[in-house]
């Protein structure tokens, strides 16, 4: 068996990922899985109800004696001038982590482990993985006429908030497909949100975890922000358009890297600051001839 571990003020959309990723790597090996610091899964800072609203299989218990074998996932630091976590810690930037799939058996493995090659192969499996509790998902806003539009609150962190700029350019790309598109905001902050885009102010929205991650995996079009909580609702949606930020959570000033390096969907639309849309493999092209010039992973 191999697990890894929820931690304490680890974000719902962080803890999907290593949940996700654990288990895709133990099927992939054949192992068994399981999963410790159960009572903070559901982020216990903002949520003591747990993942109440999915069926989430959480394989074998773990006990307290098992394996002292620890495997942590592979990291790329890049340091840069754009924010004091980049000057003092550095821009994570790491690529996927070879080792980390093919760990031994009863080994606990720690990381962020976002990368969507670890779990790729099981992409639709793991809309049963994930799948909501019928009495917890909200089809309100399923419409060909609805667009979602899933604000994140990084507001006091101006390299990693998404501007104005952003949401407008990429509500213009929605409209020229659509000139009847109306807008909902999912939001945690809805005060933040109305002062972004007044002119939305009266279909922001903030309900619950459930209903909020319900809404955004349910839309058909879909505008998310640089974060993890909105990765896996669109993953397992079947919205006929994501647009997402290019180079992720350094969307307001990457010259060419991603933050991080393996944040790269293959579902995802990607919109530079410009407002010009990429498919995933022409930034996928692009950034493997950015490394090949910079050399930042030699």
């Amino acid at each position: 068996m191999i697990y890894t571990e929820f931690m304490y003020g680890q974000g719902f959309g962080n803890q999907l990922a290593v949940y996700v990723t654990t288990r895709a790597i133990a099927k992939r090996n054949g192992y068994k899985f399981g999963y410790k610091g159960l009572e903070n899964f559901g982020d216990r800072r903002y949520n003591d109800k747990g993942v109440y609203f999915m069926d989430i299989d959480l394989g074998n218990e773990v006990l307290e004696w098992f394996s002292t074998l620890q495997y942590t996932e592979k990291e790329t630091r890049l340091k840069l001038n754009h924010s004091e976590h980049d000057r003092i810690h550095g821009c994570d930037i790491r690529l996927i982590d070879e080792d980390l799939l093919n760990v031994a058996d009863d080994t606990k493995i720690m990381g962020i482990m976002q990368a969507e090659d670890y779990f790729w192969n099981y992409r639709e499996e793991i809309k049963d993985w994930l799948k909501i509790k019928p009495e917890f998902d909200c089809t309100d806003f399923r419409s060909e006429d609805i667009c979602v539009l899933n604000i994140r609150d990084y507001e006091t962190d101006p390299t990693l908030f998404l501007s104005r700029d952003y949401w407008v350019r990429a509500i213009y790309q929605m409209l020229k497909l659509n000139p009847n598109m109306q807008f909902l905001v999912i939001t945690e902050n809805p005060d933040m949100a109305k002062r972004l885009l007044p002119e939305l102010a009266d279909n922001v929205y903030h309900f619950d975890i459930a209903k909020d991650y319900s809404i955004v995996k349910n839309a058909k079009w879909l505008i998310i922000s640089n974060s993890s909580f909105a990765y896996f609702p669109a993953f397992c949606s079947d919205a006929h358009l994501i647009i997402a930020p290019k180079y992720w959570a350094r969307h307001n000033v990457s010259d060419g890297y991603w933050a991080c390096g393996y944040n790269i969907s293959r579902k995802f639309t990607y919109m530079d600051r410009q407002g010009h849309l990429q498919s995933y493999n022409e930034v996928m092209r692009e950034f493997e001839l950015y490394k090949k010039e910079t050399k930042i992973y030699d």
